[in-house]
């Protein structure tokens, strides 16, 4: 098997995305990864104790909402959508009771919600 030499720009510019894209990290008394073959071995790289860049935040704002303020918030999802562009919304939901409930009722209301989605309940 036969090695090359690889320019030392074309190393340094994949080193700097690696450490932008934070699979790559800077010791803390390194020299800059912006410098020149002869001072390269003073750069020292190591494994970040983070993963890749995380996602942005999602920001959020939560409301209580009547039965009659989901409807209208359901019938305005088509808006939303088309609002957002290539952004997806994700709701956060929680259900609750004001009053005593049976538990008869209370286990319906928990078999249409887990129909909705799995693992949603009617909370305490």
């Amino acid at each position: 098997m036969r090695s090359s030499a690889v320019p030392w720009g074309m190393v340094r510019e994949s080193i700097g995305d690696a450490v932008k894209g934070r699979w790559l990290g800077l010791v803390k008394d390194s020299s800059p990864i912006d410098c020149t073959y002869d001072q390269a071995g003073r750069v020292v790289l190591e494994k970040p104790k983070v993963g890749p860049k995380p996602p942005p935040p999602r920001r959020h704002t939560p409301a209580v909402l009547d039965t009659g303020q989901v409807q209208d918030l359901a019938d305005r999802i088509p808006d939303l959508l088309a609002s957002v562009g290539a952004a997806e919304l994700r709701f956060g939901v929680s259900v609750s009771a004001v009053g005593e409930l049976p538990d008869e009722a209370r286990g319906k209301v928990d078999e249409i919600l887990g129909d909705v989605a799995e693992g949603l309940k009617l909370g305490e």
